[in-house]
């Protein structure tokens, strides 16, 4: 009978094989003693590693002869170390990536400009955690409430004119009531809005104006003066009775939606913002009667009215010659104030040419209750001013 072969190597000696009688068992035999010699000698290591480990380690094979004879797996350990001696390490490679970041230019992130936070106030009744809520509910509120471009314009009845001087009139009422610049801008935003949603006639439009003041007086004074001191006022003109229905006429257009932002209140935070004194506020509040007065004006929404009035007062404080006459100059309008106002430095200049201009014309306009309130000594007298302001303002108004 016929022996199996062992394998070539020096191995171990695979299990005893059947005997068989035919020449087909014996080559079958012969072929499964070589395929269990070839696995224990590594000769199958080349099939489990990626391929390029593969032609590094046949490589190998073929300088040292292969890997079948002598040594049998010694012969496929020391492969497998020749192949992860030639791979790149894992330290290597962090190296490579870290000379690569360094090789990259560093983007240079913008600086992000210094806000100060003026709400850090510790006087609790001030409630400055609620500030930022209430300022942006009022913005809300103010685009709500815009006048339309030209909203006398839709009836046809009353002129920018016969408006300039019923708030003029409306003016010198609340400056001999003594009454809060509240119920002034108040007053003339009920005007505005009866104005721009009805038509009013010309023998109607004093009446307006009294009891706008005299609705206004009752939302926001404390005492308000009594119903008949605006009939002595209209020269007897008009009865109590025509004051009542102008009223409830009043409350239906509005839709009793009475409340609504002024300029000063915007004012008041920018001021708070731009650190500025009381001179500087005051002359701020005279520029915002004063623009309120012009139809062109009524247009703008109020916190564009302070934003720009604000401006123009810190211009003329900042009057120093020595300071380089350059148009992108912003240092006088801070990011804070920016942040604060919501208008960048390009938006009140674009504004403060008109403004300045209609500072220029009221010093011989018609209408000077505003400029006689603002020339007394409990206004600073802040509506006379100087030779060097006036040569600002006229600059500005280019």
């Amino acid at each position: 009978m016929i022996q199996p072969l062992r394998a070539r190597t020096n191995a171990a000696v695979p299990l005893p094989l059947k005997p068989t009688n035919t020449i087909n068992d014996q080559i079958a035999n012969l072929k499964l003693s070589r395929h269990i010699s070839e696995q224990e000698n590594g000769l199958n290591f080349r099939s489990k590693i990626p391929v390029f480990k593969s032609r590094i380690s046949g490589a190998v094979v073929a300088a040292g002869g292969g890997c079948g004879g002598g040594g049998g797996g010694v012969g496929g350990i020391q492969q497998k170390r020749m192949v992860s001696s030639l791979l790149p390490s894992a330290s290597c490679t962090d190296k490579i990536e870290q000379k690569q970041q360094q090789q990259q230019p560093k983007r240079q992130e913008p600086v992000k400009p210094k806000i100060e936070n003026i709400d850090n106030e510790s006087n609790c009744f001030l409630l400055s955690d609620y500030a930022p809520d209430i300022y942006q509910y009022l913005h809300q509120l103010e685009k709500s409430l815009a006048l339309e471009i030209n909203f006398l314009s839709i009836h046809n009845v009353v002129t920018p004119n016969m408006r300039a001087v019923l708030v003029n009139w409306i003016n010198g009422i609340h400056r001999s009531f003594h009454l809060s610049p509240e119920t002034l801008y108040l007053a003339i935003s009920i005007v505005d809005r009866v104005l721009a949603r009805e038509s009013v006639e010309k023998n109607q439009l004093q009446l307006l104006g009294a009891t706008a003041i005299f609705v206004a007086a009752k939302y926001e004074e404390i005492f308000y003066p009594e119903i008949k001191d605006f009939v002595i006022i209209c020269d007897n003109l008009y009865t109590k009775r025509d004051i009542l229905r102008m009223e409830i006429r009043i409350l239906k257009v509005t839709n009793f939606e009475l409340s609504g932002p002024s300029p000063l209140y915007f004012l008041r935070r920018g001021s708070k913002a731009a650190q500025a004194d009381s001179r500087v506020h005051m002359m701020g509040k005279f520029f915002c009667e004063l623009s309120v007065i012009d139809y062109q004006c009524a247009q703008w929404l109020p916190s564009l009215i302070a934003a720009t009035s604000l401006y123009v007062a810190l211009e003329l404080n900042n009057n120093n010659d020595e300071k380089p006459n350059d148009p992108m100059e912003t240092s006088i309008w801070t990011p804070t104030i920016e942040y604060y106002t919501g208008y960048t430095i390009h938006d009140v200049r674009k504004h403060s040419g008109y403004l300045c201009r209609l500072i220029i014309s009221s010093e011989t306009s018609k209408h000077q209750n505003c400029r006689k309130k603002y020339s007394s000594s409990k206004c600073m007298s802040i509506s006379n001013l100087s030779p060097n302001s006036m040569r600002i303002i006229k600059k500005l108004a280019m």
